[in-house]
């Protein structure tokens, strides 16, 4: 069983709760936390969680969809990156992110949602507080991502978790939507430089 990461959340008032190790797949970094009423594990997801992060995206009315197949690639090759957030069998969130190729000093994260029955929990935050505990995080200097100008929640999420982790975001063109197809808006690029790195 691989070395797990003791890690504490808290969320909203609710306060801390234990973190454990995933007595399924033995995945490391998961935090257990209460929130409401729901009992959430996040953890790193595990190959046969790519079909819950299509069903998250699908769910979420925001995010572009794309194929089952990427998404259990990401589960599986892109673990250590992601987070996956559970109560019982029931998908509450994720996040996908990696590190660029030529640049592994800067994470990219790519989606975060959360399912509508575990909005307003601060959830997605946590998902991201998840990542950024890890010990490979410690690398990490820069964090990227690209948020389309309407999309307001998203951009509330990213400034909630750069205020958390410390930095200072500054936002450039990047992808428009001449390139992405006309019924897609522009998806400048956020990055967040972090302070003391």
């Amino acid at each position: 069983m691989p070395e797990v990461c003791w890690l504490l959340v808290k969320v909203r008032k609710i306060g801390t709760k234990e973190a454990r190790g995933c007595v399924g797949c033995g995945a490391v970094a998961h935090v257990r936390m209460m929130v409401a009423t729901n009992d959430i594990v996040i953890r790193p997801p595990c190959r046969r969680d790519g079909g819950k992060f299509m069903e998250l995206v699908r769910a979420s009315g925001a995010l572009d969809a794309n194929s089952p197949y990427l998404y259990y690639l990401l589960a599986d090759h892109f673990s250590a990156t992601c987070a996956y957030a559970e109560a019982g069998e029931t998908a509450a969130g994720f996040v996908s992110a990696y590190r660029l190729p030529d640049d592994p000093a800067c994470l990219f994260v790519w989606q975060v949602t959360v399912s509508p029955d575990f909005r307003g929990m601060g959830l997605g935050v946590a998902l991201l507080q998840n990542l950024s505990q890890r010990p490979w995080f410690a690398e990490i200097e820069r964090v990227c991502c690209t948020i389309s100008p309407s999309n307001k929640a998203s951009r509330r999420l990213f400034a909630k978790w750069a205020e958390q982790i410390g930095g200072t975001w500054r936002e450039e063109s990047y992808l428009v939507a001449s390139e992405l197809g006309t019924a897609h808006e522009d998806e400048p690029l956020l990055t967040l430089e972090i302070g003391g790195a």
